[in-house]
């Protein structure tokens, strides 16, 4: 499985002293400690069950109310409204902090309730000695410049520590298993053919509105090193992706293509024939034509009705066979089809899902990646890494880009997924 590397938009990026060498040193610096990482994550989680309710009781630091041991302010880079207007951010270098995603249940004071992700928080605490002895080694050797690497750990849970140390000015916003930094590491470079139900009923409960947010949400999380593809289908079907072929999941692209879902509309009959058809014509003449990832591929199918069946299962099969796509179904509200979805997932290895009227769709079509996860642990991808498109820090501080890895409990076999381990790097630094 070819690894996500960007190092043409790094130099893009960076002036001209920084030499390709230069930055594919460096590249291969920051692959070497997040590897480190997720190995350190992984032992960490072996040694959990000898873990006692004292070694974490109130030993971890919240990204919203707590107070860490030696924090500074203001640190250049971040706006923290607590720090007061222009004064940057809280940063502690001794210590990491926790965040959790809005959907972890949590008490009053932002406690997780969930043994699992309480667990998570826990061993991952005896990380703190390797962040801040990497941190001092990163400092000494001034490969960085003054913009130090973040350093971190997502949970499948919605658990995530990051070093240093900071607050956030508001909170369960940020879940680490939507970004692409997390799911180009968990699942590899893909190429994701999302096919959607535009009939008529689509209109009910503001489905046609659910859907919109849903694939957007799906294509954010790609990568540059994934292809992406959307049909809609009613009674006939189309491609929304111009030349009938996959798009690198380019910040462009992306762009282009939501665009274009914002404007789907609810119309028509409902047949699935046409809609799976549809979407592996767009897969043919993306092999043909090289614009793929040559790796996963995933098919994400939503519908809210009855499409018939009448030669469905044959045509897929068939047309499946040059392509191997693992099929993710989605039955949207209580008058959706499920016999059918189920077995369409059932026979190509992939999820079903029923999914109610009013419940959250982009938590149930995000999640396809899980599955895909199976891939990198096993002993063909070791060592296995992912670079993501530079973008815009969440937290500010200008533009940067993410290496990260998968982690695994490797004590299951297959080894099963838990996590990423993920570093930062400001892309036009240490070369300003």
């Amino acid at each position: 499985m070819p690894r996500a590397i960007t190092i043409a938009l790094a130099v893009l990026a960076a002036p001209a002293a920084a030499t390709l060498a230069d930055l594919e040193a460096l590249m291969e610096k920051q692959e070497g400690l997040v590897l480190e990482l997720a190995s350190q994550v992984e032992q960490q989680h072996r040694l959990r069950c000898g873990l006692t309710v004292s070694d974490c009781h109130e030993m971890s630091y919240d990204n919203c109310g707590t107070r860490y041991p030696c924090q500074t302010c203001p640190a250049d880079g971040l706006d923290i409204a607590a720090c007061g207007t222009g004064k940057g951010g809280l940063f502690d270098y001794t210590v990491s902090s926790v965040r959790l995603a809005g959907t972890v249940d949590t008490d009053g004071d932002n406690n997780p309730r969930d043994d699992e992700v309480k667990e998570t928080v826990c061993y991952t605490r005896h990380l703190d000695d390797w962040f801040v002895s990497t941190n001092a080694d990163n400092q000494a050797s001034q490969v960085y410049g003054d913009q130090l690497p973040q350093l971190y750990f997502g949970g499948h849970n919605g658990a995530f520590r990051i070093y240093p140390a900071r607050h956030s000015e508001t909170c369960g916003n940020y879940d680490t298993r939507e970004r692409p930094w997390y799911v180009a590491a968990s699942s590899g470079p893909k190429d994701v053919v999302l096919v959607l139900d535009t009939s008529g009923s689509m209109s009910s409960y503001d489905r046609i509105g659910l859907i919109k947010t849903a694939t957007k949400d799906v294509i954010d999380a790609l990568t540059i090193g994934d292809h992406f593809g959307v049909v809609e289908f009613n009674s006939g079907a189309q491609t929304l992706n111009p030349g009938g072929r996959l798009l690198q999941a380019t910040v462009e692209n992306k762009d282009s293509i939501k665009a274009l879902v914002d404007n789907l509309a609810a119309g028509g009959g409902t047949n699935f024939y046409n809609g799976f058809y549809a979407a592996f014509d767009l897969l043919d003449t993306s092999t043909a034509n090289e614009f793929t990832s040559n790796c996963h591929t995933a098919i994400l199918f939503l519908t809210d009705g009855d499409g018939g069946s009448t030669g469905l299962y044959d045509m897929i099969n068939q047309r499946n066979a040059a392509h191997d796509a693992t099929v993710f179904t989605y039955s949207l509200g209580s008058g959706a089809n499920d016999v059918v979805p189920k077995q369409i997932a059932c026979e190509t290895g992939g999820l079903w899902a029923e999914v109610p009227d009013g419940d959250d769709l982009s938590s149930y079509m995000t999640g396809y990646y899980k599955l895909l996860a199976i891939g990198p642990g096993d002993g063909a991808n070791e060592g296995f890494t992912a670079w993501v498109e530079p973008y815009a820090f969440s937290t500010g501080g200008g533009m940067g880009t993410t290496v990260s890895a998968p982690v695994y409990d490797r004590s299951a076999s297959p080894p099963m997924f838990i996590g990423v381990a993920g570093i930062d790097y400001t892309v036009d630094d240490p070369y300003r």
